[in-house]
């Protein structure tokens, strides 16, 4: 389940195929150490289950983001004449360069950010501490809605979706904060001397978009302006481009999909 309005979903006339992250929902969890390849290898034998063999967008919005990368990078490399290379889309991708815990972010998000990144075997015992708050869901919606942008809890309030958005947060806590931690902890711990420990891929020519606002206080712009050089392929989408002003982390996924899905 998207935290999207339904009208979003139902612009489109391709099939949506979202799966949980191991620990979320009904999934069962993993070590964060082998996250990212766990997911793949769950995405593509989904995939074989129901019969899908070629996927034409890749989507990764947030903690999302480093493992439709993972996800791009087993598949064949693209060749330059293929109308059918599968394309990527990431949506205010959650970031492991240190240079961005200098931007702009949300108090919460920068401390675990920095525990990540610097300190990891902090990082579990302050969420398994934060887990009673955690899960009570209303203040959780609460206090997101406050660090976020007025845009985006405008947008919220306004486009129906909040029974999804909460729906899609009692699924992200079913099973405490296992999943949660152990991708905050891969996508932001230092795994590897400046990476999420494996390889970028190789992206299709002009196939492959970040999509960031400006005042995004959960995963900060600079990431993204690092992660697009470092992909070199990538063309970045920002408030202008969007056409609105002020998007934040959370109202970013229903414009930038909604925008995606009218394109495809």
């Amino acid at each position: 389940l998207l935290p999207v309005s339904d009208g979003v979903l139902a612009s489109s006339h391709y099939r949506i195929i979202a799966i949980d992250r191991p620990g979320i929902g009904g999934t069962s969890p993993t070590d964060s150490s082998t996250l990212f390849e766990t997911m793949t290898s769950d995405a593509h034998a989904v995939l074989s289950h129901i019969g899908v063999h070629h996927v034409h967008r890749c989507i990764g919005y947030s903690l999302g983001a480093p493992a439709a990368l993972h996800f791009m990078s087993s598949l064949p490399l693209p060749s330059p004449s293929s109308s059918s290379s599968t394309s990527l889309d990431l949506i205010a991708p959650a970031s492991f360069y240190p240079s961005a815990t200098s931007s702009p972010c949300c108090p919460v998000n920068a401390l675990a950010h920095r525990l990540a990144y610097y300190t990891p075997a902090l990082l579990a015992p302050l969420y398994n501490m934060l887990s009673s708050s955690l899960t009570d869901i209303d203040s959780y919606m609460k206090n997101m809605l406050a660090s976020t942008t007025p845009f985006d809890a405008d947008l919220l309030r306004s486009q129906g979706n909040m029974p999804a958005w909460r729906s899609c947060t009692e699924d992200t806590f079913a099973q405490g904060v296992v999943g949660f931690t152990a991708s905050v902890q891969r996508s932001f711990g230092k795994v590897a001397p400046g990476g999420w420990g494996f390889q970028l891929p190789r992206l299709p020519e002009g196939r492959a978009r970040i999509w960031q606002g400006r005042e995004d206080t959960f995963a900060p712009h600079a990431g993204s302006r690092e992660l697009s050089s470092l992909l070199g392929a990538t063309h970045m989408i920002e408030d202008e481009d969007m056409g609105v002003r002020g998007v934040g982390h959370l109202g970013i996924l229903e414009v930038a999909l909604g925008k995606i899905l009218q394109d495809a």
